[in-house]
């Protein structure tokens, strides 16, 4: 049983309904005593941190989404469900988060556009390859948004090299280089460690879209609004912690 874990962030049922759709077996809950039974914790989310961690507070959540991690269970963060993961978020006037991944939570910079919506290419971290920037770094040249694909493939987009990191590839199993996921947010984070970034995204600058750490997985797009491609992520995250799907 999967525990989507319910703390008023939003975007529950459909979360539920594209696991369903891999033939998971999925439950909606805020009762912290369902976390050390599922086969996988997953954090959704959308919002504002310090609501959010407020929220997790006075559920009694917030120990027990600790506990998950640090003893092996299989997590999943989404979306907040990503930043909430992070020592702190200077959204609002800052807050202390899970700190399950050290690092910080920012906002994009002034002259973007805020949220940060729509589809964007999603790029694999290479191991041995110079080909993405660190996260948190400005990147070259930030994407035309009237020039992304609903669900398409950019042409030019570099190509998997030998070395790539064996678990992040695990993770785009299927899914073509140059491939879009919806995003929808105003706050990236930055982690300490770059080791734990499997892929990244560029809006403005280069930022993580993906963490991935042992028993950990988390990604700042949001899988359920990714048609066809966001499935085959989700399918490829039960596959990756052994848990069957179609």
């Amino acid at each position: 049983m999967i525990a989507i874990v319910d703390y008023g962030a939003g975007n529950l049922r459909s979360v539920e309904r594209a696991l369903a759709a891999v033939g998971a077996r999925a439950r909606v809950t805020s009762d912290p005593l369902d976390l050390p039974e599922a086969d996988l914790v997953l954090l959704p989310g959308v919002g504002a941190a310090g609501d959010a961690m407020a929220q997790l507070a006075a559920q009694g959540l917030v120990e027990p989404l600790r506990e998950a991690v640090q003893r092996g269970q299989p997590f999943l963060g989404v979306c907040l469900g990503l930043q909430l993961l992070f020592t702190y978020s200077e959204e609002g006037e800052g807050t202390r988060c899970l700190d399950l991944v050290a690092g910080s939570v920012r906002r994009f910079s002034q002259g973007l556009k805020v949220p940060h919506m729509g589809w964007n290419q999603v790029v694999p971290v290479y191991a041995g390859s110079n080909e993405t920037a660190h996260p948190g770094q400005p990147s070259a040249a930030s994407p035309d948004p009237e020039r992304v694909e609903r669900e398409g493939i950019v042409e030019g987009h570099p190509e998997p090299v030998e070395g790539r990191p064996a678990m992040a590839e695990r993770l785009f199993d299927g899914i073509p280089a140059g491939s879009h996921f919806y995003f929808v947010h105003s706050y990236y984070g930055v982690p300490d460690d770059p080791s734990v970034v499997a892929a990244t995204t560029e809006y403005g600058i280069t930022f993580a879209s993906v963490i991935l750490r042992d028993n950990l997985i988390a990604t700042q797009f949001h899988p359920e609004k990714s048609a066809a491609l966001g499935l085959r992520f989700y399918a490829n995250v039960l596959r990756y912690f052994g848990l069957a799907v179609h």
